[in-house]
């Protein structure tokens, strides 16, 4: 899915290893950590493109355990409109 995200103007904002989980329920193993970041324009164009709609399976696979958040970036303590 990284390379769909690239390919329409998207980008992975952090990635990591879970090390240890400090806080908060623990519900499973978290292996992986990814932030994309991407408008809403490109996660369209991503739903129109032929070989994500064939790969999404393993997408909603993945989002069993995932947190999925919109968020807006903060600059300056001032909400950025996009």
């Amino acid at each position: 899915m990284i390379g769909f995200l690239a390919g329409v103007g998207g980008k992975v904002g952090w990635s990591g290893y879970m090390a240890k989980q400090i806080g908060g329920e623990d519900d499973g193993h978290w292996h992986e950590i990814i932030f994309a970041v991407y408008s809403s324009t490109v996660l369209f164009s991503m739903l129109a493109m032929d070989g994500y709609r064939a790969a999404h399976h393993h997408r909603i696979a993945g989002l069993a355990r995932t947190r999925l958040l919109a968020t807006q970036p903060i600059e300056k303590g001032v909400i950025v409109k996009q």
